[in-house]
């Protein structure tokens, strides 16, 4: 592996328009060849390695980031959680840039490796750096050139690590939702849709009444579609089980709500 690391020496040095075609013919090349890669291999080299993906993903032309981010996603699948939990820190930081951004090609490739590790990168849900990466996540979603449905499909995993935290951006996540389920193309992206509602649900239990009327129109607004879904009547079936069982709050609670316009 050292030999060939090598011969990307000072490949990524420049973010100069002029070097920008070779950036990204030598970004792609790393890539090919970084995610046939074993782990052991990994963990050795991993402070090298690190620092050449950071300067792919972080590169300016979104073709490059997506080859960044997609050996983000190999580094943290192979690399020792101890070398993962050391860079935390800059993981955040480069996550929440980029999704906020927001490339849509880039989308499919960040948002797996944001989740990948989500429990050793954003392992303390209470701090400033998570609450900025949902609202920026959040904010990117509502946009509608963003591949809106592979937010969709990383969103469970964010909210199933996040827990009752979620419930601080429970309305908006709602409203997206919705909002995305009434232009939802097949059944599958629309049965994906709700499981997020579903997720939501089971987290946030202990609050979710607050929140009946939004996930009952989003039931609403979704019947049309979901008649032809195999899951989505047991999908509403969990939906209303959770609701039912749903302890009540004092009259003078109210829900946190994120200023982002959906």
């Amino acid at each position: 592996m050292e030999a060939k690391l090598a011969e990307f020496e000072g490949c990524f040095d420049s973010e100069e328009i002029k070097d920008a075609d070779k950036f990204e013919d030598k970004a792609v090349d790393f890539r090919n060849w970084f995610v046939e890669c074993k782990y052991n291999e990994i963990q050795k080299n991993f402070d090298k390695l690190y620092t050449t993906i950071m300067k792919i993903a972080m590169h300016y032309r979104p073709k490059i980031q997506m080859c960044g981010c997609d050996c983000i996603y190999v580094l943290e699948k192979e690399a020792a959680p101890a070398q993962i939990a050391y860079k935390s820190k800059e993981l955040q930081k480069s996550f929440d840039k980029l999704v906020q951004i927001g490339h849509g090609e880039v989308m499919p490739a960040l948002l797996p490796a944001v989740t990948e590790k989500i429990d050793i990168v954003y392992k303390n849900t209470d701090e400033p750096a998570f609450h900025d990466f949902m609202m920026h996540f959040l904010e990117t979603w509502t946009r509608e050139d963003t591949a809106p449905y592979h937010f969709t499909i990383e969103f469970p995993k964010i909210i199933k690590h996040a827990g009752m935290a979620m419930s601080r951006y429970i309305i908006t996540a709602l409203e997206i939702l919705t909002k995305r389920a009434k232009n939802a193309k097949t059944a599958a992206q629309f049965e994906q849709y709700t499981a997020c509602v579903v997720a939501l649900c089971e987290e946030c239990s202990p609050i979710i009444i607050t929140v009946k009327e939004m996930i009952e129109q989003f039931i609403e607004v979704s019947k049309e579609l979901g008649s032809k879904s195999e899951k989505f009547p047991k999908q509403c079936e969990e939906i209303q089980k959770i609701l039912s069982q749903a302890p009540s709050l004092p009259t003078n609670w109210t829900m946190p709500v994120p200023d982002i316009k959906v």
